[in-house]
């Protein structure tokens, strides 16, 4: 479709709100947008002619569009947000799929539930909290958990094939339930105790096991008492490690981004009753996108995923839609939730804090980004490349004595593993054994009619000795 279709369509468009999907010459998805009226926003790209620099190389590769029409602005930021997930616009910014954060899941329908790391959430009725920015974050806050907590700790197989306590038991690490009499009212007042921990909750735990401490020390229990006495020291270790970072209490989150060309890092302060409980940076590929952007899309993708919404949430840059976002989160959270950017006193502070950590570790990113650039540099002048190594392909064949030949082509980008776009071939040779015959139908398939579509890499590189490369030479050929 021309310019001057693309101008005549948009002056069909409707006036309401609801979403438009711009789409490249393939008919593919490249970007998702919503607006409380489609005409009026579409105008902004067929009908102004200055743009900054990302819409310009947007509209450079949009060939047509469709438009929903919603009944209503909040259905317009669902729905948009369910397409983006569905499609993974290339212009848009997207939070990376959630199942590539752990969370920690409990699963409640259990009638002694265990607490483990997940990566994907589901609507299964189970309690999750995350994501965590990192494998090491959530093992931290697991270890933190087990030291605390009596919860079980054993697989679902083991606690049912159970005949005797295990060490945690012997150790009161754990409350032994695969053998020992404990009710489920107890076993849950544990699962509220973890809930809240995980909710930043601490203060709250401590003041309840005070009391209880204090009851069973009336009655005498003084082994029971010195239990808890245990368990309300380790929670006060916890709270010493965590920094008071503002007066009132409130649970709140700071979030704050740094941009820098076509890298993203947004870093989350997480506030829970004054205290600072956890920090969690994400980044974000971005192709021209400003602070403002990168955060509106944070908003709308990290708060769908997260367990927890706080009553407020403090930004560094003001997006669009904030009054839409905090129609959805306070939805989701059964009360007023307020997006804002704050202009002084500790809650400035608090995001300006965040903003440094941004930019810190955004730094680190482009610094290892350039290290490997400059590697890949060295590759493409040691072995006489014309064009830079920015896509990297490997092949290698396997068999189990002579039966089951497999091929796997693994794939790098910019130096980094890029895992989607892996492949497992099984191989129809009939002599799984012969090393060539196997690699000339590997790369045959790889590189076939049928696969032209695809990206070719800049680098091939086949396992093998000089046979296999003539191979490959001759395919490619």
């Amino acid at each position: 479709m021309t310019a001057d279709h693309l101008t005549d369509k948009y002056k069909e468009a409707p006036t309401g709100p609801g979403v438009y999907l711009m789409k490249d010459r393939n008919g593919t998805i490249i970007y998702v947008g919503k607006a409380m009226n489609i005409k009026k926003r579409l105008a902004s790209y067929f009908v102004n002619d200055r743009h900054d620099p990302k819409t310009a190389i947007l509209l450079k590769k949009v060939r047509d569009f469709d438009t929903i029409v919603t009944s209503s602005d909040h259905e317009a930021y669902i729905l948009e947000s369910n397409l983006i997930k569905e499609h993974e616009p290339k212009y848009n910014v997207i939070l990376k799929d959630g199942k590539n954060y752990p969370y920690l899941k409990i699963d409640i329908r259990e009638e002694f539930p265990a607490i483990r790391v997940v990566r994907k959430v589901k609507k299964d009725g189970a309690l999750y909290f995350g994501p965590y920015s990192s494998a090491g974050s959530v093992r931290k806050t697991l270890k933190q958990i087990h030291r605390i907590f009596k919860l079980r700790k054993c697989k679902k197989s083991q606690f049912k094939n159970r005949s005797r306590p295990c060490l945690n038991f012997q150790i009161k690490a754990c409350l032994g339930v695969c053998c020992n009499d404990v009710s489920k009212a107890e076993y849950d007042r544990v699962i509220r105790d973890v809930s809240l921990f995980l909710k930043g909750r601490t203060g709250e735990i401590k003041r309840r096991l005070k009391k209880e401490m204090q009851q069973e020390a009336e009655l005498e229990n003084f082994e029971k008492a010195a239990e808890i006495r245990d368990n309300l020291r380790a929670v006060e270790k916890t709270l010493e490690r965590q920094y008071v970072v503002s007066t009132d209490l409130m649970d709140r989150d700071a979030a704050a981004c740094a941009v820098d060309g076509a890298k993203a890092v947004v870093t989350v302060f997480q506030v829970r009753g004054g205290y600072l409980v956890d920090t969690a940076s994400f980044p974000f590929d971005v192709s021209g996108d400003t602070p403002a952007e990168v955060l509106s899309a944070f908003v709308d993708q990290y708060y769908e995923k997260t367990s927890f919404v706080p009553k407020e949430i403090l930004l560094s840059h003001s997006i669009e839609d904030r009054d839409m976002a905090e129609q959805v989160l306070a939805g989701k959270k059964g009360q007023k939730v307020t997006v804002a950017v704050p202009s002084r006193g500790e809650k400035k502070r608090l995001v300006e804090m965040a903003g440094d950590n941004a930019e810190e570790r955004l730094e680190k990113l482009v610094s290892a980004r350039a290290e490997m650039e400059s590697v890949l540099l060295g590759l493409k002048t040691l072995i006489g490349m014309e064009a830079y190594p920015g896509r990297i392909e490997c092949f290698d064949n396997s068999n189990t004595g002579g039966q089951n030949p497999v091929s796997a082509m693994v794939v790098f980008r910019n130096g980094v593993p890029e895992k989607d776009s892996y492949r497992k071939y099984i191989i129809r040779h009939p002599d799984g054994t012969d090393d060539y015959a196997c690699m000339k139908e590997v790369l045959e398939r790889r590189f076939s009619e049928t696969t032209r579509d695809k990206e070719f890499p800049d680098l091939l590189l086949v396992d093998g000795g000089k046979g296999q490369l003539g191979i490959a030479g001759r395919v490619l050929e």
